[in-house]
């Protein structure tokens, strides 16, 4: 429908997207928008390069600035490594799932933008082109471990952070007691951070419980008039706790407590 303010909206929803707020000027996101491809675009990439880091961003310029010599770190190659396997598997996962749901009549296309988007607005920018509510409610559990893992050390966004779930994920399934550290790429990350992984991973799961038994407490309520579910509440609570700002439009509808 356009903008009366084109200039300001503009900038808005680029230092908006760039800095994982999602903050709109619009009260419905970016829905509606989903047809601008320019816009989509723009935005799910300054989401990303907001997300992943100022220390992968300052190597990947340096290595895109004539020192071709110059090999991205470790830290880097994992970075970006991760979040572009997230982004993937979370789009393939999420053009399925959503199919007959809350792309139900989208065109094709529409449909490969509308997966893109819903993977990576969880990382933890918060715009959406499609409503949450509308979501199956496995695209929403994903959504949520999307929204958990959130973005990379040294960037913008919050969550648990992407090397420190693919930390904990191969140790979990290579690692054992007699094992020290843990090689990825034939890098040995020492026992030490390996524990530390653990460790802000074990402290967020009983941060999100506690949170989410909270509300269960203080929205019984809200549950008990059938205005939102166990899956709506810990929705809110992951997207809190990763600082997104998704919602399934329960949030106004909270107890002060809450």
């Amino acid at each position: 429908s356009g903008s009366s303010r084109p200039a300001f909206d503009a900038a808005f929803h680029s230092i908006s997207a760039f800095c994982n707020a999602g903050f709109s000027t619009n009260a419905t996101s970016l829905e509606g928008f989903l047809g601008n491809r320019v816009l989509v675009v723009t935005v799910m990439s300054l989401i990303v390069l907001g997300g992943i880091g100022f220390i992968v961003l300052r190597d990947v310029l340096s290595r895109t600035g004539g020192r071709s010599g110059r090999r991205i770190s470790f830290h880097s190659r994992l970075v970006l490594s991760v979040t572009g396997l997230l982004i993937t598997f979370g789009a393939l996962f999420f053009f399925i799932a959503e199919a007959n749901e809350s792309m139900r009549g989208l065109g094709i296309v529409d449909r490969v933008f509308a997966s893109f988007f819903q993977s990576i607005t969880p990382r933890t920018a918060g715009f959406d082109v499609l409503p949450q509510s509308t979501l199956a409610p496995v695209s929403k559990f994903v959504t949520m471990i999307l929204m958990f893992i959130g973005g990379s050390p040294g960037s913008i966004a919050g969550g648990v952070k992407t090397t420190t779930f693919v930390i904990v994920i191969i140790y979990a399934l290579r690692g054992n007691t007699e094992r020290t550290g843990l090689n990825i790429w034939r890098r040995n990350l020492d026992t030490a951070v390996v524990e530390k992984a653990f460790s802000i991973v074990a402290k967020s799961v009983i941060l999100v419980a506690l949170a989410l038994l909270a509300l269960l407490v203080t929205e019984r309520s809200l549950l008990e008039a059938g205005r939102a579910t166990f899956l709506d509440l810990s929705f809110e609570v992951f997207s809190a706790f990763g600082t997104v700002g998704l919602s399934q439009g329960i949030t106004g509808s909270l107890s002060t407590a809450g």
